[in-house]
């Protein structure tokens, strides 16, 4: 392309095969793209955590992935969310004075997962203080 002006001219000359490799890179980048996505999909695990003897949420119950070292708590309705990449997982759920229950899971969608964990050992009736 030439453009002139009045008081100089200036020569822009586009090399030919510059277009091309802007083609190339960009189709390059979405390849690499879409596979990595293939690689490293990630998947979101969800649902409640109750008690197993009356069906209430557990606030603050964990639910924990060993293999990633990555965990969640539920919230005040017991609800949790853990997102983890695709494979297999052993996901640890927990709660003080519950029984830990350990789930193995083969992530390749998202899943819901409600837990019911038991009470853990044996409760104290009463007990006394003394001075």
């Amino acid at each position: 392309m030439i453009r002139a002006d009045r008081e100089h001219t200036i020569l822009k000359i586009r090399p030919f095969w510059l277009g091309k490799s802007i083609r190339l890179a960009v189709i390059w980048l979405i390849s690499c793209t879409r596979y990595a996505q293939t690689q490293y999909q990630q998947h979101t695990i969800r649902g409640y955590i109750k008690k197993a003897e009356n069906g209430e949420n557990l606030i603050r119950a964990t639910i924990y992935s060993k293999d990633n070292l990555i965990g969640r708590t539920t919230h005040v309705y017991g609800l949790y969310s853990l997102t983890l990449p695709s494979a297999n997982h052993n996901v640890l759920i927990c709660h003080l004075g519950h029984q830990d229950s350990i789930v193995s899971l083969n992530l390749e969608k998202d899943r819901q997962l409600r837990m019911d964990l038991n009470l853990a050992g044996q409760q104290l009736k009463g007990f006394v203080i003394s001075s």
